[in-house]
């Protein structure tokens, strides 16, 4: 042994495939060898052991969505504890570790993101259990960076042997490699605080421009103004407005002179409409006037006789009503007219005076239709509706067709007389009650019915009521009245002639023509009465457009513009170039005020610009010198270990940065000094494979501190391309003080590797985790069991 760390004992429980706590010995051996088929447990060792050195497994990505997982990647059981304990040897001491999983971990904690957080570390000693800290494990190993370090050259991974060479840009290489060189940490750490400088330097700069551009664009620092005769204090010009304009605040921010020359043109602007005043105010009365198309239509229709619409509507109602009644003056319709409540009323509207006859004989012959017996019933109808007819055809003496059965006659007479020859047939076959039933029926219908339909009939043609249409008009012009009332008061006051134009009622109502043709001359007599244009108006409207100045700046409002004078528009005026006025000192003292401070800026600018060139300068051609430890040692190594390649047999390979000089800035590994290319272009992955075991060697003999063990976990699927014996030979002789850990799937390759170190008397142990069983071998192998 020797003062370098190597693996003593590892034990974990409830670990990845582990389900019950196992324990491996590595009792300090020189060699120890994991053999056995892939799937029983290789990588999982190496996994519990890079767990307990660096607190996470670099292997594992975060794939996870926003979902959070149940349980713990590596945990065989979720509810079972958890942990790896590693003990660690050399010739002076011992240390013994545990990473234990916490409990009772909410799910959002269970992420793979957050894997190094799940795990508190403990140091064991005396019987006491001590949770330490990343930095106090380093300290206790005697490796500052052994999380940085493990991976680079302490441990070659199953899955991804080039990733040094794959995944990292060339510059990227030197970047990673420089960091292994602590004595540079120190230098580094003050360079990144001059770049914070710099980078704070380069804010402040960029706002110092943009305040000055923004100084010299306002326009205010060769303009020269004269002196303000006295100070004004300020008095809002639009006191009616909620939000004002920012012309009318107290103070008006960056107040440059074109924003200045904007603002007193908009009070020139307002100052002429407020010049114009009095005729702009007369005229937009007299243009709404007319645009007021809905209330002048309905003026001129309706508001001479709106106040009869009672009147209309009642006798609307009463047309209706005897209209209705009307219809029921037939036979089949006798029950529902004697059942009419309207009926009463209707007598009197057409002045019927038999209407308690009328209405006892309609119950007498409507009640005895419903005694008659159902035959007798339809008999009597038959009658009833006949005698109707007769009655109508006896006023009809030009017809000589029958209604009831389509027989013509010669004459009208011998029409009547077959009518009547049926209706004696017909009531042969009735009763006595039905006889006097149906006498009482026929008079009714000769007599008492003819002389009422004709009132009714008289009613409806001597009284033509408004329609729908028209009464549903008549109701808008009613709900005017109070806007009539204001139009007729405007219209007298400006002596505007309009009664000549009302029209008067009309039962079918006025024709649109009609309506249209007074409504246009009620217009051109209101736009008559508007006075010729004062001198300038028109120029002035055309140019800035009076009725838009109303609406923004007097929202509509007549009252707000009769409040405001042309002498407050001019103090208004005054009170803006007193502002400029301030604003131009107070811009040009901080225009001085920007550029001194920028010169200033640049000055430390460029001062700490030369200091962090220097300092990056320097630690590069420190890192260029001390790179060359690792370049011998790696050419001789890959040299021994790679068989034949296109560059010839037993050539090492070169660390080469291609941009030369002193400063290390880039990484390229080449197999012909005199080539560019890369290897990772030019072999084969068994090849590249090689070369990476052989840089890991290389690192570690150089810069390895604190922890003397290689794992190596099965690099290659074709060992055959790499020069197993120099391989062997180069573990055995150059790092004869490390421990080598080495997993492997092939047979072969185990009992060589087991071969060459026992055969130089070398410590070996054998474990294979198909069995869980453990051989200290020698000459004579000796079987540990766990």
């Amino acid at each position: 042994m020797s003062n370098l760390y190597r693996l003593e004992k590892l034990t974990f429980n409830n670990f990845k495939l582990f389900g019950e706590e196992f324990t491996i010995n590595f009792s300090g051996n020189e060699l120890v060898v994991f053999d056995g088929p892939n799937g029983h447990g290789k990588t999982t060792v190496y996994d519990a052991i890079e767990l307990a050195l660096t607190g996470g497994i670099r292997r594992f990505n975060s794939t996870e969505n926003q979902q959070n997982p149940k349980d713990v990647v590596v945990a065989y059981k979720n509810s079972a504890d958890c942990f790896v304990r590693l003990e660690l040897r050399n010739d002076e001491d011992c240390i013994l570790i545990e990473r234990r999983l916490k409990k009772d971990l909410p799910n959002s904690a269970k992420k793979i993101s957050n894997f190094r957080s799940l795990w508190d570390l403990i140091l064991l000693k005396n019987n006491e259990r001590k949770i330490i800290t990343e930095f106090d494990l380093n300290e206790l190993i005697g490796s500052p960076n052994l999380g940085r370090d493990f991976t680079l050259f302490h441990y070659v991974e199953q899955e991804d042997t080039a990733h040094f060479l794959k995944h990292k840009k060339e510059k990227e290489r030197a970047e990673a490699l420089s960091v292994l060189f602590g004595d540079t940490i120190e230098m580094q750490d003050k360079v990144f605080k001059v770049e914070q400088i710099e980078k704070r330097l380069d804010e402040i700069l960029r706002e110092k421009d943009r305040e000055k551009k923004n100084l010299e664009n306002r326009g205010n620092l060769e303009t020269s103004e004269g002196g303000q005769e006295s100070i004004l204090c300020f008095k809002s010009l639009l006191e009616w407005k909620d939000i004002h304009f920012e012309w009318d605040r107290e103070n008006i921010e960056a107040l440059s002179s074109e924003k200045r020359d904007g603002i007193l043109s908009e009070l020139h602007n307002i100052g002429r409409l407020v010049k114009y005043r009095e005729f702009y105010l007369s005229r937009r009365k007299h243009i709404l006037a007319t645009n007021q198309h809905d209330v002048l239509k309905l003026f001129i229709a309706y508001s001479k006789y709106v106040n009869k619409i009672d009147q209309l509507k009642e006798q609307s109602r009463q047309v209706d009503l005897v209209t209705k009644i009307t219809s029921l003056l037939n036979f089949e319709s006798f029950k529902k007219l004697l059942s009419s409540n309207d009926l009463v009323e209707v007598f009197s509207l057409v002045g019927y005076e038999s209407g308690d006859d009328f209405l006892k004989f309609l119950k007498q012959i409507v009640e005895g239709n419903e005694r008659n017996q159902e035959s007798s019933k339809f008999l009597l109808e038959l009658l009833g509706n006949r005698n109707y007819l007769k009655a109508f055809l006896i006023n009809e003496k030009l017809e000589k067709e029958c209604f009831l059965c389509g027989t013509g006659f010669n004459e009208h007479t011998e029409l009547i007389q077959s009518i009547e020859k049926k209706e004696l047939a017909l009531k042969s076959i009735l009763t006595d009650d039905e006889k006097r039933l149906d006498k009482l029926q026929s008079d009714f219908l000769k007599h008492t019915l003819p002389i009422f339909f004709g009132k009714t009939s008289k009613f409806l043609s001597n009284t033509v009521a408004p329609s729908e249409e028209h009464i549903s008009e008549l109701e808008k012009a009613k709900e005017m009245g109070e806007r009539f009332a204001n139009l007729k008061l405007w219209l007298n006051q400006e002596k505007i002639a309009y009664s000549d134009l009302l029209l008067n009622y009309k039962p079918e109502n006025n024709t649109e023509s009609e309506i249209e043709k007074n409504l246009s001359l009620i217009r051109d007599r209101i736009l008559e009465k508007i006075k010729y244009s004062p001198e300038g108006y028109d120029e002035s409207n055309d140019e800035i457009n009076f009725d838009n100045v109303f609406k923004i700046y007097f929202d509509s409002n007549s009252k707000y513009l009769n409040l405001l004078h042309i002498e407050d528009i001019k103090l208004k005026s005054k009170y803006i170039q007193q502002l400029f006025s301030e604003m131009i000192t107070s811009d040009i003292k901080k225009y001085q005020s920007v550029k001194q401070e920028i010169n200033i800026l640049n000055t430390k600018k460029s001062s700490i610009y030369k200091l962090r060139r220097n300092l990056k300068s320097a630690i590069s051609r420190y890192q260029k010198l001390l790179i060359k430890d690792i370049e011998i040692p790696f050419y001789i190594y890959s040299g021994k270990v790679l068989q034949a390649h296109q560059s010839g047999i037993g050539n090492g390979i070169f660390i080469k940065d291609k941009t030369g000089g002193n400063e290390l800035k880039n990484i390229r590994f080449v197999s012909n000094w005199k080539s560019d290319h890369d290897v990772i272009n030019t072999m084969s992955s068994g090849q590249i494979a090689a070369v990476v075991i052989t840089l890991y060697l290389a690192l570690n003999k150089v810069y390895a501190r604190g922890f003397g063990t290689l794992l190596i976990d099965d690099p290659v699927q074709t060992m055959d391309e790499i020069n197993m014996i120099s391989l062997v030979e180069l573990l055995r002789n150059e790092f004869s003080d490390r421990q080598i850990i080495l997993s492997t799937h092939e047979d072969h390759v185990s009992r060589y590797f087991i071969y060459k170190f026992l055969k130089y008397k070398r410590s070996v142990k054998q474990i294979k985790l198909l069995e869980r069983k453990e051989y200290q071998l020698s000459s004579a192998v000796k079987k540990v069991a766990n």
